[in-house]
């Protein structure tokens, strides 16, 4: 009698699993779960200046050019970099309150593990694998959760290796036609559009392994290479028709290269200072573990480890670059993992 109800659950719990809505509820909820652990307090020292500053522009309808903020540097010239950024967060404050700018970081980082989820499924990485990869990457991704220009590039950066996921992967040309107009947004929040162009060439080398695959032929050479290169270059153009210029795409590359910006400003110091360095060193480590089984399956792609190693060496040049190396890492390490498992379950069989 035991065995024949234990027999009949099994068949039943069996049946529900194979059921396809079953297993979309599952994935749902599960990353809703996941996104919990993305909300976040406030409390960056700068979100009172970036208010401040959207409320002059969206009152004034005008952008500043001195400062008006900063007692001792009243008056001086002030190139407001972020001004994007700060109009959109006073907008969301003005009618919504902190309660309301909590929320929509929560949002805008809900919406970056989502396109890095739908990137890794368009890739056919099993969601299990997807999920325990962003459950291990998702504190570190916290470290700058704030409301900062970084939360929505962030969201502009998952998107780029979503869309060209769906490119490589699922032959979807359409959405690479969307990047210029994203750059034109990009820039004209935060001048660091130069992130958004090495993941597109980072993931370009994947241009140059089909067209090497199918041996320069015509067809492949217009779709792989020259297309990409176009949308590239319009990409470099949305960035540069910006108040900044050239320097959206720079600016990264000069604050770096000035040792005095880089030694009196706390967030821009290497991971190395900071009580983050041991959760860093045993994430590198377990990264490095996971890609070499990965390489060894014969299951890497040299985009995810151009963008993975940069994303992993990022914090040793500046503490802040954390969350972006949550970001870059995950496809890196979801997929070597998924490669390694599906090769061992081969061998087993």
């Amino acid at each position: 009698m035991n065995n024949a109800i234990a027999s009949g659950l099994r068949e039943k719990l069996g049946k529900i699993g194979k059921d396809p809505y079953f297993r979309k509820a599952l994935v749902v909820v599960t990353f809703l779960l996941i996104s919990t652990l993305l909300f976040t307090k406030i409390f960056t020292s700068d979100y009172g200046i970036h208010l401040s500053t959207g409320r002059y522009i969206v009152e004034n309808m005008e952008i500043p050019h001195k400062e008006f903020l900063t007692y001792p540097m009243q008056g001086q010239p002030m190139g407001y970099e972020e001004m994007g950024f700060q109009v959109i967060l006073y907008v969301v404050y003005k009618h919504l309150g902190s309660y309301g700018v909590s929320l929509f970081v929560w949002l805008l980082a809900s919406l970056s593990f989502f396109f890095l989820y739908k990137a890794l499924r368009a890739r056919d990485v099993r969601p299990y694998i997807i999920f325990l990869t962003m459950l291990l990457f998702v504190f570190p991704f916290r470290v700058r959760l704030q409301p900062r220009p970084e939360s929505i590039i962030y969201l502009f950066c998952s998107f780029l290796i979503y869309g060209l996921s769906l490119f490589y992967y699922k032959g979807n040309r359409k959405i690479l036609y969307s990047f210029p107009f994203l750059f034109l947004l990009w820039a004209n929040i935060h001048p660091s559009t130069l992130m958004g162009l090495g993941i597109i060439g980072a993931y370009g080398t994947q241009s140059l392994v089909i067209v090497a695959r199918e041996k320069f032929q015509k067809e492949a050479m217009k779709r792989f290479l020259y297309i990409p290169l176009l949308v590239f270059g319009l990409c470099v153009a949305g960035s540069m028709i910006s108040k900044h210029g050239v320097g959206s795409i720079t600016t990264p590359l000069s604050m770096m290269a000035n040792p005095t910006v880089m030694q009196n400003t706390s967030e821009l110091v290497s991971v190395k200072g900071s009580s983050f360095y041991q959760p860093y060193k045993l994430l590198l480590g377990l990264t490095i573990f996971v890609s070499a089984m990965g390489g060894l399956a014969f299951r890497l792609k040299l985009h995810d480890v151009v963008t993975g190693v940069y994303g992993m060496r990022l914090p040793l040049q500046v503490a802040r670059g954390m969350a972006f190396m949550s970001l870059l890492a995950i496809p890196l390490f979801a997929s070597a993992a998924d490669g390694a498992l599906k090769k061992l379950e081969d061998l087993i069989r």
